[in-house]
């Protein structure tokens, strides 16, 4: 009797690949190779290097990505990118370039959207007066130039969403963030989003000191402002974009991803891609630029004693003054983080020795919105304030209502605010008429029954209120 031959298991075979190469086996043959990338066209020697005429110290070096017209494969960088970022280290003052380091003799004349060769370039201020001029070699230094940015940037920022709640919590803040951008701003890739500040977090009294609220809607903390925030994949973001290797500048008419230095693969991939600057604040984006520049100006000039530098500004200056001053006050401006002369940073510490709280002196009065005309009824809302810190917060408010057109009929003194204001994303102290409202709910266990029937029970009977916070 003859046996029957055994049934043997019959391996699909995988489909044919883009090649048109069928494997034989799922084995092995299943593994590949690294992708190739493409070989970079960049010469790591072609920089531009900045030099002060008054010493023939080098300010600071870029890497040149932006191409040169001819045949030949040449990189420069765009004139105009270059001499914002000059005048950002000269604290602000306009000036040009030249290739001599005398002021009277032949400057650079080119059109601004053309491409610098590589080269060594002196920038010349256009202020005699300021003949050597300090620099700025650290962002807590650096003014902004509130209503006098260069014309490329003058470019109006976008409305927020109306009706958009944000959130209180920097996860619900990032998790919308990514929601609204879906892809890295950048890359394109929908995978690895994280979410990144342009003005950053540490540089807060920065924000505070040079009135940044003004331009991010929002309550504070304000650099979690929608405005200030992006999403970007995650090796982008903490491998090049806090690290100041590319930042986002207009160039012929629109924005533009541009790298600086320290890199070859990405800014053979994303240089000069056209970055859309949608639902972002323009000034926090000239900020960021600023912040980029003067990272790289503070790594050549460590521990150099070749320049005056631009001191700390005061909180009522217009701008920094040249550099020496007080060791003693720049040292407790170092460590402090540039609060010191904050009145709000004040008095959070204004405080006697049996631990009472004590209003700290101002240097400047109470707008009159919060106490006359139809708007009194301000002063019922401060009377019922725990302590200054809604106060302070209210009055910032309405500094920042008071620079933003669009909002005036909120602070027009012969406008009294109706219930008809609700579903407005932002107003001049929403958290803290959130956060009377919120208490009151919780003290009055009758409203909360009927206002809020989406609470649990549990929550209900504790009189739990999340703030998200």
């Amino acid at each position: 009797m003859s046996k029957e031959p055994k049934e043997s298991l019959a391996i699909p075979s995988p489909a044919a690949d883009a090649s048109g190469s069928t494997p034989t086996s799922s084995g092995p043959q299943q593994l590949r190779d690294l992708p190739k990338i493409d070989p970079y066209p960049f010469s790591i020697l072609a920089v531009v290097t900045i030099i002060h005429p008054a010493n023939g110290v080098e300010l600071f070096e870029w890497q040149a990505y932006d191409r040169l017209p001819g045949p030949e494969l040449q990189f420069g960088v765009h004139v105009e990118t270059l001499l914002t970022a000059c005048q950002i280290v000269a604290n602000n003052e306009p000036g040009y370039l030249s290739k001599h380091q005398g002021r009277d003799d032949e400057r650079i004349d080119v059109d601004l959207g053309s491409i610098l060769a590589p080269g060594h370039y002196y920038y010349h201020v256009e202020k005699v007066a300021l003949n050597p001029y300090p620099i700025c070699r650290d962002f807590k230094s650096w003014t902004f130039p509130h209503g006098d940015m260069p014309r490329s940037w003058s470019i109006k920022s976008p409305a927020l969403p109306k009706n958009l709640h944000w959130g209180s919590s920097w996860s619900a803040v990032s998790f919308i963030v990514k929601l609204r951008d879906k892809k890295c701003r950048v890359t394109g890739s929908s995978e690895w989003l994280s979410t990144a500040h342009l003005i950053p977090e540490e540089e807060r009294s920065w924000l505070r000191r040079n009135k940044m609220y003004a331009y991010l809607v929002r309550k504070p903390p304000h650099y979690q402002s929608p405005c200030n925030l992006l999403a970007l994949r995650y090796d982008c973001h903490l491998g090049g974009f806090d690290r100041a290797q590319f930042v986002f500048v207009p160039k012929w008419g629109k924005l533009a991803v541009h790298f600086l230095c320290d890199s070859m693969e990405f800014a053979n991939q994303y240089h000069n891609t056209i970055f859309h600057g949608d639902a972002l604040s323009i000034e926090a984006l000239y900020s960021r630029f600023a912040w980029a520049v003067l990272k790289l100006v503070a790594d050549t000039t460590k521990d150099s004693e070749d320049f005056e530098f631009v001191e700390m500004p005061k909180e009522n200056g217009k701008g920094g003054g040249k550099g020496g001053g007080s060791s003693r006050k720049r040292k407790r401006e170092d460590e402090d983080g540039g609060e010191g002369d904050q009145d709000s940073e004040n008095n959070k510490d204004a405080a006697d020795q049996s631990g009472a709280y004590q209003t700290a002196s101002r240097t400047h009065k109470r707008p009159d919105v919060l106490l006359h005309g139809p708007n009194a009824w301000l002063s019922d809302v401060l009377s019922q304030l725990d302590d200054g810190t809604d106060a302070r917060e209210l009055e910032e408010d309405l500094d920042t209502a008071a620079c933003l057109p669009f909002l005036g009929f909120l602070v027009d003194s012969n406008i009294e605010p109706t219930a008809y204001q609700w579903e407005l994303p932002w107003y001049p102290g929403v958290s803290v008429v959130e956060k009377l409202k919120k208490k009151y709910i919780v003290e009055h266990p009758n409203v909360r029954a009927h206002n809020l029937p989406e609470m649990s029970n549990e929550s209900q009977s504790n009189g739990v209120l999340d703030d998200g916070d």
